[in-house]
């Protein structure tokens, strides 16, 4: 009997939770509740959602709508996100969908996922100025140039497709990451109409060189995975990348990576490298499987001074600042001490002028200021315990305030004394 009780009293707990998930979770539904009034789902939109989901093969019914839905990606089978009746985010995936003709229909698209399909052709977007993010992983593109209507395009996924190249991919200026693995491009000649480009897969995509990545002059991170590389050259103008894949490849001189000032990282595993070249401290490096002769021989950096078109990413600190400033006839000084700088900073000043000169010296480390040449592009000097510089240019910034990039080139500089004196 006690055996029953607790039976019945697990069943009735059980079926009580149960009830009150579902009470939770808002209502399911469906592309046959909006054709019967019960969402807010504009004609046009729930007609447009009909002939994609009737190309895909699918029922009405088959089609989750939702008006607030974080977890929708985690959610399985074909979802729409809806704000104010209208379509935003769409996924329709896994299906016998051949074409994407009726997506022109949902002009506030800022997410669609019409992955795993068997699409040979973009088409539809040639409105589509709202779209972030684009998936097309899976499917059998051959041709890019459908995205011409895309210039909002911040993500863009093609993983696993037909791509021969990228001779067929359209100025699209807002793109930031770009996924190209596993497409047989054979090159990146192309990649330069993507400007702001800040992220870059091309694994297994068969490149046998890098001819046109030198272009995106902002690039953070680019995965070159199992491709046919045997040089990293045009990598080395890259002034802000911070991470490079480039196992399993057929690399015999990596010297490229030194001249990056900003790397972070480097995975250079199953290359034919003999010789690791000398990076600065605190870069990461996996060298296992290539055939080294010697051990890595750690850099020693000297100081110098150079010119570049962009500035590095702003990630790090400063700790122990202070500084004081003063004022004479037309101009103004500013003085001060950092204890310690990590990674690359702002520097900025009160008060600064149309002109500035930098004075900077450090006790430990290797310190690299820049500042705006006013040519174009920007200037840099490094200092160190042995060299103290003074460097010639204007804030970096804008409005009264003055401000100047520092980046500490070993990982962190210590014991900084600096003064800038404005006009």
């Amino acid at each position: 009997m006690r055996g029953r009780l607790l039976l019945a009293a697990l069943v009735l707990a059980v079926a009580g939770a149960a009830g009150w998930s579902a009470l939770r979770r808002p209502p399911r539904l469906t592309l046959a509740d909006a054709t019967s009034g019960r969402t807010r789902l504009s004609a046009d939109e729930a007609r447009a959602l009909g002939e994609l989901i009737q190309a895909a093969g699918l029922r009405p019914d088959q089609l989750c709508l939702a008006a607030d839905d974080p977890d929708y990606r985690r959610q399985p089978g074909a979802r729409a996100l809806l704000r104010e009746g209208r379509v935003i985010v769409l996924r329709v995936a896994n299906t016998a969908l051949e074409h994407m003709t009726a997506v022109a229909g949902l002009p506030d698209l800022e997410e669609l996922d019409l992955s795993e399909n068997r699409l040979v052709r973009i088409t539809g977007l040639e409105q589509a100025a709202r779209l972030r993010r684009l998936t097309l992983r899976g499917n059998r593109l051959d041709d890019l140039s459908g995205l011409a209507g895309c210039r909002g395009l911040v993500a863009l996924d093609v993983v696993g497709n037909r791509l021969a190249g990228l001779q067929t991919l359209p100025e699209l200026p807002a793109l930031e990451n770009i996924y190209l693995d596993e497409n047989p491009l054979g090159s990146l000649a192309g990649i330069e109409r993507a400007p702001g480009l800040q992220c870059l897969f091309a694994t297994r995509c068969g490149l046998a060189d890098l001819r046109g990545l030198g272009a995106p002059p902002r690039l953070i991170q680019v995965a070159l995975t199992g491709n046919r590389l045997t040089r990293l050259d045009e990598l080395g103008g890259l002034v802000t990348l911070q991470i490079v894949w480039a196992g399993n490849n057929l690399l015999e001189d990596a010297s490229a990576l030194a001249r990056l000032p900003a790397l972070r990282s480097a995975d250079l595993r199953d290359n034919r490298l003999r010789a690791i070249p000398a990076l600065p401290a605190g870069v990461e490096v996996n060298r296992e499987g290539n055939p080294l002769e010697s051990p890595p021989v750690p850099a020693e950096r000297t100081p110098g001074d150079g010119r570049v078109e962009t500035l590095p990413p702003r990630s790090g600190s400063m700790r122990g600042h202070s500084q004081r400033t003063s004022s004479f006839p037309g101009g103004s000084k500013c003085s001060g001490t950092i204890g310690t700088v990590t990674g690359t900073v702002a520097l900025v000043l009160p008060t600064g002028g149309t002109g500035n000169t930098l004075e900077l010296q450090v006790g430990r480390g290797l310190l690299r200021c820049f500042v705006r040449d006013p040519a174009g592009g920007y200037r840099f000097a490094d200092a160190s315990p042995d060299h103290a510089v003074e460097i010639h240019g204007s804030s970096i910034g804008s409005g009264s305030q003055a401000s100047f990039l520092l980046q500490a080139l070993e990982g962190s500089a210590e014991e900084v004394v600096y003064e800038v004196t404005g006009h």
